[in-house]
């Protein structure tokens, strides 16, 4: 299962993905999950008694011309007022992606999930599930869990999430912090018990400007 924080393998074992046996056919589950880092000073009280400094001495400048003062013209940028869009969290929906033999990456349909098939890979199609953003909300994700799921193929496969619909959903340059992470299978069925909900890091891509983030996972 992913989210905007994403999966494990289907095989319990150590590595980037890892889910229960009891869940073999489901190839990953993965999330589009938020970074938060926090990190501030100390603040420390001067000695007691501590005197201030000085003033230093200087000479006084003569000679100095004044150059007067000129007007910067401002970019349009800063005169455009900003409006901020809509957000909107996808909705839980299934879709395929049908790859493409030359290896381009294909969309699975009614999600904002796509897949790109790695090298040496067999699959030829992958079933996409987007979960409902409230069963994400009970994950701790802040963003969208989704599962991928490859058959009986083996293999790896680029997994991505196109975040445009939410990029601007909590502020604080939330799009800038996304990444993708893998959840236990146990999320889909026991996300009130802790362990189910550890999010392993995957190495994410980011793509700014297309507002896409991806991952390569194993589909086996």
């Amino acid at each position: 299962m992913f989210s905007s924080d994403l999966m494990r393998s289907a095989r319990e074992r150590s590595g980037t993905l890892s889910f229960s046996s009891g869940l073999r056919g489901l190839g990953a589950i993965c999330a589009a999950a938020l970074v938060v880092s926090l990190a501030t000073a100390p603040a420390f009280a001067a000695p007691a008694g501590a005197s201030r400094p000085g003033a230093p001495g200087a000479a006084a400048v003569r000679g100095v011309k004044s150059l007067g003062t000129k007007k910067i013209e401002v970019s349009g940028d800063a005169q455009r007022v900003f409006s901020p869009k809509a957000t909107a969290w996808p909705k839980a929906a299934s879709g395929r992606a049908a790859l493409p033999g030359s290896g381009g990456k294909a969309e699975a349909d009614g999600t904002p999930v796509w897949v790109e098939s790695a090298k040496g890979s067999s699959a030829s199609a992958v079933d996409v599930k987007v979960l409902d953003h409230a069963k994400s909300a009970q994950l701790g994700v802040s963003g969208v869990v989704f599962t991928v799921d490859g058959g009986d193929v083996r293999g790896k496969a680029r997994v991505g999430v196109d975040y445009s619909s939410f990029a601007e959903a909590l502020g604080g340059n939330y799009a800038s912090r996304l990444h993708l992470v893998s959840l236990p299978a146990c999320a889909l069925t026991t996300p009130e018990v802790a362990a189910c909900r550890v999010q392993t890091p995957l190495v994410t891509d980011r793509d700014a400007v297309g507002k896409n983030i991806s991952a390569e996972v194993d589909l086996s």
